[in-house]
């Protein structure tokens, strides 16, 4: 059997893969969202040095215009950011709305493709919280927590560059304590994703039993079922209330965890580089941009362990929308497709539909045939009534005659060709049909 985590290792990859690969298409917008993602992450790594300059040089002379400086550095990283912020939120709202588009319309266009015996075993509730619930999930996650989450790594990543730059020996000490905050993200974060996995489903359960609640309503009226439909509902929801509940106490308790080690590893840096400034080891200046850098980094570490929680939930779905993406239908055309035009065909055949010894089992009823052994010629211009009971087969030989299933055994011609090796859109295109129960669109 294979390992569950190295089979969850592997959907991620494939599911970080196929979000990048959309990416492709909108290469300038991706660009321009990382450019000003950089360009933010840098302005405030620089405030750091802004901070140093104003303890160091601003305070400690004797005039103001050093100050007033220093002043004006700050207004204009202030002014860099703000700037950096509206364009990599705008670029990246824009690809998470324009991504999501598209993988609505992908996982639509599979959906319809697929044949009749693929709805009977999944159920519409399902298939609309994926097509729904899972894409917006991801893209809040593509349009905010990645860009974020991205943000935060380049800002945490910088500050450990700028923390030695500024004071490595404090730099030291600050780095034997950062593998104590990433282990609980990368193990907790692992768990959090299949519980929202999880959670996803028993939404997707709650959507598929309030849709066939609600399109069988005149049954549940009749058989005055509301009652026990209304406590099965209540069963539904209250098991994804559950399964959320379990993904939230995780996400918090690594929220919790991280914020913890985080500030016991600040205020051990604080006393340390205390002692260093006492000492004449260090200014006041790199003390304080030091000390700028380690909260810098503590923030972004918590932030990551936020947003992580949301990009495993992304994770996630997008696992459960490539499941649809990657299912094959059964009912395909043939690579050399027959031409159903009577012309090419002898005149004996010409407009006659023939099923020859054809059995047929629904996948839901595998025990019974639905037609057993069933010979019919159907001449050009013959009208043919089917009469029986419900039950008897008369729907299901259309549904074969459509192509919706293929026949279990035998066969099903027109013109004399087998329909199996016939395009079902080019076959359903020359038949005509009036249901029993009209839909209107």
């Amino acid at each position: 059997m294979q390992d569950p985590e190295k089979s969850g290792q592997k959907n991620s990859h494939v599911s970080i893969w196929h979000i990048l690969k959309m990416l492709l298409p909108y290469k300038w917008h991706t660009a321009g969202a990382v450019a000003a993602l950089l360009f933010t992450a840098v302005s405030t790594l620089s405030i750091g040095r802004g901070i140093n300059l104003l303890i160091d040089q601003g305070f400690a002379s004797s005039g103001s215009d050093r100050l007033l400086d220093c002043l004006v550095i700050f207004i204009c990283l202030g002014v860099a950011i703000a700037v950096g912020s509206f364009i990599r939120y705008y670029l990246m709202t824009w690809l998470g709305e324009r991504i999501v588009a598209d993988l609505r319309y992908q996982v639509f266009s599979k959906i319809i493709e697929f044949d009749i015996a693929f709805f009977e075993k999944t159920r519409t509730g399902e298939l609309l919280s994926r097509l729904t619930t899972d894409t917006t999930l991801l893209q809040t996650v593509i349009g905010s927590s990645f860009s974020l989450a991205l943000r935060n790594a380049i800002v945490f990543l910088g500050g450990l560059g700028m923390m030695f730059f500024t004071n490595a020996k404090l730099a030291v000490l600050a780095l034997t304590l950062v593998p104590f905050v990433i282990l609980p993200i990368i193990f907790i974060g692992r768990r959090v994703r299949t519980l929202s996995k999880e959670s996803q489903e028993r939404v997707a359960d709650v959507g598929a039993f309030a849709e066939e609640s609600i399109n069988a309503i005149r049954t549940v009226k009749a058989f005055v079922q509301e009652q026990a439909n209304l406590d099965r509902f209540d069963r539904e929801v209250k098991n994804a209330f559950k399964a959320a509940l379990k993904r939230a106490w995780l996400r918090s308790s690594l929220s919790a965890t991280v914020t913890l080690l985080v500030f016991t590893g600040l205020g051990t840096v604080i006393w340390a580089g205390g002692n260093e400034v006492i000492s004449g080891q260090a200014t006041g200046g790199e003390l304080g941009a030091f000390l700028f850098y380690a909260i810098l980094i503590s923030v972004s570490a918590g932030l990551i362990s936020e947003v992580y929680g949301d990009i495993q939930r992304a994770l996630g779905a997008t696992e459960r929308l490539m499941e649809l993406i990657h299912i094959q239908p059964t009912i395909v055309a043939p690579k050399d497709a027959i031409d159903l035009d009577s012309s090419s065909r002898l005149n004996v055949n010409n407009g006659r539909i023939t099923f020859e010894h054809a059995t047929f089992y629904y996948t839901s009823r595998p025990g019974a045939a639905a037609i057993r052994d069933l010979s019919l010629n159907i001449n050009k211009g013959e009208t043919l009534a089917l009469v029986g009971p419900s039950g008897a087969g008369k729907s299901t030989i259309f549904q074969l005659l459509l192509r919706f299933y293929d026949t279990t055994s035998g066969q099903i011609r027109i013109n004399g060709n087998d329909i199996t090796k016939v395009d079902p859109m080019a076959l359903r295109q020359e038949i005509a049909l009036v249901p029993q129960d009209p839909f209107i669109f």
